[in-house]
């Protein structure tokens, strides 16, 4: 996908699927209606998942036009994003591509950073509620990551 120069922009558990239950059942990747081309620049567009979304997604949903950080809760935050999936129009001639938050294919590292998180452990590493995401705010509770390698921890980090 990224060797094709897109990016998928928002992938969380229900776009991930399993070819079969086989233990190596290849994965397939699906619902890409937030994917785009990216040029060399990025892309600036609000898109995704709040809950998957990187810190740069996040950072371009709280910009204005003049690219100034706009206070807000993590629910004006999230009814901006149309209750969670922020929105998925062109990148072309958008308001947000003023902002100068661009981002790239990383995007979707952190969203498969979060999914294995989620798997790892059971619970998302950030409170949606509260949701600013930033990988010095991920915590890894013992009770929760006691089973946990240090291997695993590594790929999550």
């Amino acid at each position: 996908l990224h060797g094709r120069g897109i990016a998928h922009r928002d992938l969380k558990p229900e776009n991930i699927l399993l070819a079969s239950k086989a233990p190596e059942a290849p994965i397939k990747v699906a619902d890409f209606g937030a994917a785009i081309r990216l040029a060399s620049s990025g892309a600036t567009t609000p898109c995704g998942s709040l809950g998957y979304a990187a810190p740069e997604q996040i950072l371009s949903l709280n910009k204005d036009r003049q690219g100034k950080t706009k206070s807000s809760t993590a629910a004006e935050t999230q009814q901006r994003t149309n209750g969670g999936t922020a929105s998925t129009s062109s990148d072309s001639g958008n308001s947000e591509s003023d902002a100068g938050f661009a981002y790239h294919y990383e995007v979707d590292l952190w969203a498969v950073g979060v999914v294995t998180y989620i798997l790892l452990c059971g619970s998302m590493p950030f409170n949606p509620a509260t949701y600013t995401a930033s990988p010095l705010l991920v915590k890894y509770p013992k009770h929760l990551f006691s089973e946990v390698t240090d291997e695993a921890r590594a790929f999550v980090s």
